[in-house]
């Protein structure tokens, strides 16, 4: 019981240190809204078969929408392996 709630208390410490690395050497996370996303891909003019690059993409919502309804090949470029692994997740 006791190493269950040291490991836990590790990995929240773990993702916390990660977050906050990526605010001083980077920039905070914000996400686009789901909302904007689409019409972001509309006003690009994105079509079948190119390749969007996302650099900073977060949880992935604009590489996946590209890829699921505009049929792009889409590449996310993120440094913090917690939203890359969350973004692989989704």
């Amino acid at each position: 019981m006791q190493y269950a709630i040291l490991i836990f208390l590790l990995a929240v410490a773990v993702v916390m240190i990660s977050f906050l690395l990526t605010i001083l050497i980077g920039s905070a996370w914000t996400p686009t809204p789901k909302s904007v996303v689409g019409k972001m891909l509309k006003m690009a003019g994105l079509k079948r078969g190119e390749t969007l690059y996302d650099l900073g993409s977060g949880d992935g919502r604009i590489v996946i929408k590209a890829a699921k309804d505009f049929g792009a090949v889409s590449v996310g470029i993120e440094a913090n392996p917690f939203l890359v692994i969350w973004s692989r997740l989704k």
